[in-house]
Formats: structure tokens, sequence, C-alpha cells
């Protein structure tokens, strides 16, 4: 079985957006991120507030926090996908994007891209993922397959996961 796909930047953008909100690293930055940044708004609005009454002077900056705290997660999201498309486009990307094939064989999967071929054990492959617009296959840490469903008819993802998660070993195996 074999399916083919065209790869662009925003695609790679949903995986790294997905990632970085799913591994526990990640999650740590996130989570200091959203105690922090409006913590700082907070000291920053109640040290220049001269206003006798404390009242009066904590509610700029628990207001200013909570506004903050509200965009850290869309901000966080935004800086990811606007990082990598920095990085992308510092160098070449032949094989990155464009068209994919995937094909499963007894030994593994097969990836095809203008740059070539690779070749991935199923002993090399420790994840599979779906999420609503994308399938990700995890070879490593952060090397994956990144497959957007959209160009896929329907079933057709959903069949072939079926059919490498037959293949992969159980997580801890």
């Amino acid at each position: 079985m074999q399916i083919r796909y065209k790869l662009d930047m925003d695609d790679l953008a949903k995986f790294a957006q997905y990632h970085y909100r799913k591994t526990p690293a990640a999650r740590k930055i996130f989570i200091t991120q959203l105690i922090v940044w409006p913590l700082f708004v907070f000291g920053i609005a109640y040290l220049f507030n001269s206003n006798p009454d404390p009242i009066k002077r904590l509610v700029p900056g628990l207001a200013g926090a909570a506004v903050t705290a509200a965009l850290v997660p869309w901000l966080y999201s935004y800086s990811i996908g606007r990082s990598l498309r920095k990085i992308y486009s510092e160098g070449p990307t032949l094989g990155l994007f464009g068209e994919h094939t995937l094909s499963i064989e007894p030994d593994g999967l097969r990836e095809s891209s203008e740059a070539g071929e690779q070749f991935a054990k199923w002993s090399g492959i420790y994840r599979v993922v779906e999420i609503e617009s994308h399938g990700f296959i995890y070879l490593g840490p952060i090397l994956v397959h990144v497959i957007p469903k959209a160009q896929l008819a329907d079933g057709v993802l959903e069949q072939f996961f079926s059919e490498v998660k037959r293949h992969v070993p159980p997580p801890n195996a």
C-alpha cells in the first residue's frame, strides 16, 4: 500500500504546533510562559501605578495579567509557526516540500521525494499519531513523516495507519 501527497510549510507548521503542545519539555516552556508573562505584566502595572488606594492599584495589574494569560496560547502557537518559517527560508529544502510517496513494504516504510528515498525499518518507527487535519509517523523525537489528510481520499490515511500500526512494535516492547 502507498500514499502520495504534497507537503508545504503549513503542514510542517501544523506538526510543530502539535508537537510543542504535546511533548513534556515544550509543555514546561509553555506553562512557564503562561505564568511568567502575566506575573511580569502584573508587576509592571502595579509598580507604575501611583494610586494610593491598594485595590485601585491592583485592578490594572490584574486586568493586564488576565489579558496576557489569554493571549499567551495564541502567541506561543504563532511564534512556533513564525520561527519555523524563518528557519526553513534560510537554506535549501529539496525533498522537504513537494511531492512525497510513502510505501508500506514487508520490512518497513519507504519514503520517496525529489531528493531521493529513505527507508525506516518497522522497529525504527515508535509512534503513529492522527489529528483532525494530519497524520504523523514518528521516526525520532522530532523526525516525522507529516501527512496532510486533505490530500487523501476519505478513509485512506486511517487504512494506511492501521496497516503501519500492525507492524510497529507497541511502546516499551
